[in-house]
C-alpha cells in the first residue's frame, strides 16, 4: 500500500500492469524494451554474481557453504518469493518511498525528483535489499565472519541497483521479469 500511495507521486510505476488493469491495449513497442531491458540486466548480473560466487566460497564460512547447499528451495519459490514479493517490497515499497521521502523533504515546488534522489534511492533500497538477506544467512553459520557480509551485501546490492534502475526506466515490471530470470540462470547454473 505505501509502495502504490508513493509510487504514483514520485512518477515510478508499472505501466503494463496499470495498461491492463485500465483495460488499455498493450502494444509490442510498450514490452519490448522492458523485456529487453530485464533480459540483458539478468543476463549481466548472473555472470557478475557467479563471478562474485567463485571469488567467496574460499573465504565463506566452512558451515555456511555447507547448510546453503542443504537448503535447496523449490525454482517455484525462488521465482515467485525473489521475482514478485522481493520486488514488490523493496523496490515498489522501499524505494519508492525512499523517493518520495526525499522529495517532499527536499524537492518542494519541482515537478520531478532530480537524479540525485533517485539513485540515492536506488543505493538505499538496495542496501536495505542486501541487509535483508541477513537474517537467513545468519541461521545458516555459526562463525560469520566480515566476508560472508560483504558477499551478501555486494552480491545483493549488485542487483538491487539494477533492479532500481529498471524499476525507474522501465516500470516494476521489468525489475520483476529480471529477478526472475536470475534466479532462473543461476539454479541452472549451479
Amino acid at each position: 500500500m505505501l509502495g502504490n500511495w508513493c509510487s504514483v507521486r514520485v512518477d515510478l510505476g508499472a505501466p503494463l500492469f496499470a495498461a491492463w488493469l485500465a483495460r488499455k491495449p498493450i502494444r509490442w513497442r510498450d514490452v519490448q524494451d522492458p523485456l529487453l531491458m530485464a533480459g540483458l540486466v539478468a543476463i549481466l548480473c548472473s555472470i557478475l554474481l557467479l563471478c562474485l560466487q567463485q571469488v567467496a566460497i574460499p573465504r565463506l564460512p566452512a558451515d555456511f557453504i555447507a547448510n546453503s547447499s542443504k537448503l535447496d528451495l523449490p525454482l517455484y519459490s525462488r521465482l515467485l518469493y525473489g521475482g514478485l514479493t522481493e520486488e514488490l517490497l523493496v523496490r515498489w515499497g522501499a524505494m519508492s518511498f525512499l523517493l518520495w521521502l526525499f522529495y517532499r523533504i527536499f524537492c518542494r515546488g519541482n515537478l520531478a525528483p532530480p537524479r540525485t534522489y533517485i539513485w540515492l534511492s536506488i543505493v538505499l533500497s538496495a542496501l536495505l535489499f542486501g541487509l535483508g538477506h541477513l537474517p537467513a544467512a545468519l541461521m545458516l553459520t555459526t562463525s560469520a565472519n566480515s566476508f560472508l557480509f560483504i558477499y551478501l551485501l555486494l552480491g545483493n546490492g549488485i542487483f538491487g541497483v539494477a533492479a532500481g534502475w529498471l524499476f525507474w526506466r522501465y516500470g516494476l515490471e521489468a525489475a520483476m521479469l529480471a529477478h526472475m530470470l536470475i534466479h532462473l540462470m543461476l539454479y541452472m547454473a549451479n
